[in-house]
């Protein structure tokens, strides 16, 4: 649900963001963060790297791969 909610939603922060997820989905608070951050982690989200990672960040910085992509990576 966060890998495709953060690809659709309407420009916010990435705090804005999770804080909304941790209550929409009643997670404990941080959980959606630690969420995006696998999500990076594993590739299933880019952003540029060059740019450190915070949560003022717009999650219009964030992109999910392509089916293309993810089907070349499992080969």
């Amino acid at each position: 649900m966060i890998l495709k909610d953060i690809t659709t939603c309407r420009p916010m922060s990435l705090r804005t963001f999770c804080e909304a997820a941790d209550l929409r989905l009643s997670l404990e608070r941080g959980s959606a963060l630690m969420l995006v951050r696998h999500l990076l982690f594993t590739k299933a989200l880019r952003t540029d790297m060059s740019v450190p990672l915070s949560d003022k960040l717009s999650v219009n910085a964030l992109h999910g791969n392509e089916p293309t992509q993810a089907r070349s990576i499992r080969q």
